[in-house]
């Protein structure tokens, strides 16, 4: 059974923060007891966390540009998944630039601080306008 994408999107960013602090192995296990989903959700969730770790280095590069004037070693473990997050869904999913802002805002204001949403969308917007008009090439 598909879980709503706003939950999956959730549960994606619960599973990066996961492998942010937690060994590999028990991230399984905590998608399926906290999130509660199914075993088959929570693979297709490690899946996608996956990819977005994997585009890790990009991502952070990124980040580090946009966010001059701020050290980046000072973000948040959870603004920077959710930053990481929203990269990937921008870059390589192709989802539209103000679809990526508003999804991150609102993961922002449910797990992070109240300034982390007006954070999280400067550097969307930073980010954005930087970008190349152009639809980004999926992977």
């Amino acid at each position: 059974m598909n879980i709503p994408q706003v939950k999956f999107r959730e549960a994606v960013l619960q599973a990066l923060y996961a492998y942010e602090i937690e060994s590999e192995e028990t991230v399984d296990s905590l998608l399926m007891e906290c999130v509660e989903i199914s075993r088959t959700n929570a693979r297709l969730v490690e899946e996608k966390a996956r990819a977005v770790l994997a585009k890790k280095e990009e991502a952070d590069e990124r980040l580090k540009g946009a966010s001059q004037g701020y050290d980046f070693d000072r973000i948040s473990l959870v603004d920077l998944a959710i930053l990481r997050l929203a990269l990937y869904e921008f870059y390589f999913e192709g989802l539209e630039l103000a679809i990526v802002i508003q999804e991150a805002t609102r993961l922002s204001r449910k797990f992070s601080t109240p300034n982390a949403a007006t954070f999280v969308q400067a550097i969307l917007n930073a980010i954005g306008k930087g970008s190349t008009d152009a639809v980004p090439t999926p992977v």
